[in-house]
């Protein structure tokens, strides 16, 4: 899901395309700007990529226009979240999707009673109807991303380019472990829930210690290195 100030891209695949086959995309979105960006296909005109840089968070629509084979037009739904603060940008930050992986069943529409369809991600949009929203939603669980990111990175310190792709998978399991949990079905998600945040706690540690034996540094501070003065009176003091 793409952030707002950040690179949107969307696609759309035409059936049936030929040579003849030429599209046009244009983008609303709900503070009212409206962008076209040029599509682009490298497949003869049968699949079709356009990217653009929203400016607000929330529902965007994109419009495409076929002409020549193929011809129609057809709506497509853009859910983008809040541009990120500085702190939560790290490279190793995961996506939705990362996250979604380890709990397929927090990415059904309409979870709250247990069914829907899984859509292995999470997305905002409307309570019913066309782009439902998961439960929990995309921007419940960026949250999470947030503060799992900061729980690994509390623990590690600086992280050493090495250990990057295992920080994101940690961090994605302890937001899946947290979305579970919070937005609970049942007693095997909740079972679930509490195995992921256990595994990932082991992990943690394991982390922090390679990580330490990596890069030399303890992710402690400059005060917490300074060792404590003891006062031991001379013997002499001692003499009665």
């Amino acid at each position: 899901m793409p952030y707002a100030n950040g690179l949107a891209t969307i696609s759309i695949e035409i059936e049936p395309s030929d040579g003849t086959t030429l599209v046009a995309v244009t983008v609303d979105g709900p503070d009212g700007t409206a962008l076209t960006p040029t599509p682009i296909s490298t497949d003869g005109g049968q699949n079709w990529v356009a990217s653009f840089v929203p400016t607000v968070a929330g529902e965007w629509i994109a419009t495409w226009t076929i002409d020549g084979t193929g011809e129609g037009v057809a709506p497509q739904k853009v859910y983008v979240t809040r541009q990120p603060t500085a702190a939560e940008i790290v490279d190793w930050r995961p996506e939705l999707e990362d996250v979604a992986a380890y709990v397929p069943s927090a990415t059904l529409v309409g979870a709250v009673d247990g069914y829907g369809n899984p859509v292995q991600t999470f997305r905002d949009g409307p309570a019913t109807g066309d782009g439902q929203a998961t439960h929990p939603t995309a921007s419940a669980v960026q949250r999470l991303i947030t503060d799992a990111c900061a729980w690994v990175s509390a623990a590690t310190g600086d992280l050493a380019n090495a250990l990057t792709d295992s920080a994101r998978g940690l961090a994605a399991r302890r937001a899946a472990g947290w979305a579970q949990y919070t937005w609970v079905d049942d007693a095997d998600d909740r079972a679930h829930a509490e195995r992921l945040l256990a595994s990932t706690d082991a992990e943690l540690k394991q982390l922090a210690a390679r990580n330490t034996a990596l890069t030399g540094d303890a992710p402690v501070t400059t005060t917490d290195e300074t060792l404590p003065v003891w006062y031991f009176p001379p013997a002499t003091e001692l003499i009665l």
